[in-house]
């Protein structure tokens, strides 16, 4: 169970079952491409596992997330957006907070410095 749930997460945001076809728009048995619901699609787990790979996980969704607002390729007012950027914004926050925690986000930061964000392409065509 451990390794499917490390396994199905995307922005750091956990699914119960990513290959169920249940938000419209998507197809049984494929990745689900309706990212957009996370925040409010009954799949979604209420956990966030702090390992190295998830948080590199939220802080590459976080950035390309918020390269897309201010480039106004999403509009501040979708309010499915709005989930996903305070989701993403609460966890950092509590991560960069806590002593438990710094510690991994810094790290995992230092690690993923001049490195391509794979996330852009959710927004962007074109490599950045």
């Amino acid at each position: 169970i451990k390794q499917h749930i490390l396994n199905s997460r995307f922005g750091g945001v956990h699914c119960s079952d990513p290959f169920s076809g249940y938000q419209p728009g998507s197809e049984a048995g494929r990745p689900c491409t309706q990212i957009m619901m996370c925040m409010t699609c009954e799949k979604r787990m209420n956990v966030f596992i702090a390992s190295e790979d998830n948080v590199a996980h939220l802080l590459r969704w976080r950035e390309a997330l918020y390269e897309a607002f201010e480039k106004g390729i999403i509009s501040a007012n979708d309010i499915n957006w709005v989930l996903w950027k305070t989701f993403l914004d609460t966890m950092y926050s509590r991560m960069s907070e806590s002593p438990k925690h710094k510690g991994l986000l810094i790290h995992v930061q230092d690690r993923l410095a001049g490195n391509d964000n794979q996330y852009r392409r959710v927004f962007f065509r074109e490599n950045a």
